[in-house]
């Protein structure tokens, strides 16, 4: 602060007397906070007001036997969403960000997938931090929520967060648990910086069938035999599409979905707690009509997204050839490859059709050989109707602070102020030099 003033005021104000100012600016600062904690319990019996299925847990720590309670996590699942989850593909993304605020801690997301590939956020927390601990305790209240056992026909995207494989393989031994593989890529990277070797690492993770990754890890170790190493000491399962299971309808490796919620409410992250707990509420309770009401009146049969990626399959597919086995099989032969298509299993060995729940383009050249349309080969959750039953779930209104009933329980203090680092905080994710700029180079 002494230098601050001297730099941009060009006033010379002696050290202690900037102690003295920030002190009472922070006992200020304390005082307003302890007055908003205060109203935490009230405002989470109106979120319990509002829909007696909505969930909503605190949990409180105690610095030493007989203080009073100082806040340390809150979780919140609004009904609406795990009704709207139902209707969507059995994947979840799992993320954490920084709040932005005084009192520090992090918000935990999970974020599912609606039928256009857009964000349906789920579930949030906000913890003190992001570790073994808060990971199981928020997939503890969101296993119970969404009924997901011990994760059998599921599947999460994740990076490598502090604890989190730990909870999962923990608390769900049989779900498919996918790493990001930007985050993996960009470890890899600082290790092995050759564009070869990125290249090979990407070829690898994009592979569909195993045949394919094979091919990619043999180049990569003859590219850089370390770099196939440290790639082997992982579960292909968790990082090539090769090895995905096929039960969501989804290929992704990315954990993007997460990475866009975490983008999405960064104004609301500079936000005190309720506040902000508020203002994301209003944010998904406005989506959700938005996303029904562009829909709605839209003449389709499956979402605009997926129509566009359909119709690419079948401009990819002119010029293969089809050979019929006289029963419900295909061998469709172009660009070096013969593909078997079953139309009953909708199946190809490819597995691209198999794992994004949409005809590839051998898949559509033996659907239109059988003289059937592409469409009806689309799996049931991008369908129009789909997606209109997940967006026709609402959020309920929270009224207004003035209108929140007294709740039993003691009253929360604040979590204790955290100390501020040096320099101007970052507010976009660091990028390393292959992912280009912002706006996609």
């Amino acid at each position: 602060m002494h230098e601050e003033f001297k730099k941009e005021l060009k006033v010379d104000v002696g050290k202690w007397k900037c102690c003295r100012v920030r002190q009472a600016a922070l006992k200020g600062v304390e005082e307003k906070m302890v007055q908003h904690y205060a109203n935490l319990r009230k405002f989470a019996g109106e979120i319990l007001r509002s829909n007696s299925e909505n969930t909503v847990k605190i949990m409180t720590s105690r610095l030493q036997e007989g203080d009073p309670p100082r806040f340390q996590r809150i979780y919140i699942c609004y009904a609406g969403l795990k009704k709207a989850w139902k209707e969507c593909r059995p994947v979840l993304g799992l993320d954490g960000c920084f709040l932005k605020t005084v009192t520090g801690g992090q918000l935990l997301s999970v974020v599912g997938r609606d039928g256009n590939h857009c964000i349906l956020p789920v579930a949030i927390a906000v913890v003190e931090n992001e570790n073994y601990e808060s990971w199981k305790w928020f997939l503890q209240l969101l296993i119970d929520d969404l009924d997901l056992g011990e994760g059998t026909g599921k599947t999460l995207i994740s990076d490598q967060q502090k604890g989190l494989d730990k909870a999962i393989r923990e608390l769900m031994p049989y779900v498919e648990h996918r790493f990001c593989t930007r985050h993996l890529c960009a470890n890899l990277k600082k290790v092995y910086p050759s564009n070869l070797v990125t290249n090979c690492f990407w070829t690898a993770s994009t592979s569909t069938h195993p045949q394919a990754f094979k091919k990619a890890m043999k180049e990569l170790e003859r590219v850089s035999k370390g770099a196939a190493e440290k790639m082997n000491e992982l579960d292909p399962g968790v990082w090539s599409k090769a090895f995905f299971k096929t039960h969501s309808s989804c290929d992704s490796s990315l954990n993007n979905m997460s990475e866009c919620f975490n983008n999405w409410i960064m104004k609301a992250r500079y936000m005190p707690l309720i506040d902000m707990l508020i203002e994301i509420h209003d944010m998904i309770m406005t989506r959700m009509h938005q996303k029904r009401d562009e829909l709605i009146n839209l003449d389709c049969v499956i979402v605009p997204r997926i129509k566009k990626q359909l119709d690419l399959a079948i401009k990819n597919s002119a010029g293969l050839k089809v050979l019929w086995d006289g029963r419900d099989k295909y061998l469709v032969k172009g660009c070096g490859t013969s593909c078997e298509v079953s139309l009953t299993a909708w199946t190809c060995s490819c597995r691209l059709w198999d794992l994004t729940g949409v005809p590839c383009p051998h898949a559509v050249t033996a659907i239109q050989e059988a003289r059937k349309n592409p469409i009806d080969f689309v799996a049931e959750w991008f369908c129009k109707d789909t997606y209109i039953k997940t967006y026709s779930n609402y959020l309920d209104v929270i009224r207004g602070e003035e209108f929140w009933e007294e709740v039993s329980g003691e009253t929360v203090l604040p979590p204790l102020i955290v100390k501020k680092l040096r320099g101007r905080p970052k507010k976009m994710r660091r990028r390393v030099g292959w992912e280009g700029s912002k706006g996609g180079a």
